[in-house]
């Protein structure tokens, strides 16, 4: 057996012990069994998000299947779960949009003045002087 699948047998009977406790007949033990199935399940339940985000889900598809908004996913779990793929400054998105624009201006043959590609920090208009 590797780790993960003793992990997950060492976590299937904590599971089971705990439902089994909290189906005790003595009304001490059988809170004590619900708490513990309440950590156990919340230990499955962000593991579950983990394998989705790491999967490609979004907020919103992970909310739908488990009956909560995309914002209270993401409010829950964004915490806990780390986003799938690096998060990218604002000023880099637009220097990227600013050099797909540039480049797409010059495969067309478009009117790109020297100074507008962006090199001396300049993103002059196209056509401008």
């Amino acid at each position: 057996m590797d780790d993960v699948e003793v992990e997950r047998e060492a976590l299937r009977r904590r599971l089971v012990e705990a439902v089994e406790q909290a189906c005790c007949p003595d009304p001490r033990e059988a809170l004590i069994g619900t708490r513990q199935l309440e950590l156990a399940l919340e230990e499955v339940l962000v593991r579950a998000v983990r394998q989705a985000r790491a999967g490609g889900y979004g907020w919103a598809p992970m909310g739908r299947l488990l009956g909560r908004s995309r914002q209270a996913m993401r409010q829950r779990f964004g915490p806990l779960v780390p986003d799938p793929a690096p998060r990218v400054s604002r000023r880099e998105r637009i220097e990227r949009h600013r050099w797909y624009v540039y480049r797409s201006l010059r495969a067309l043959g478009g009117p790109v003045e020297p100074g507008s590609d962006g090199a001396d920090g300049s993103w002059g208009s196209a056509g401008s002087g």
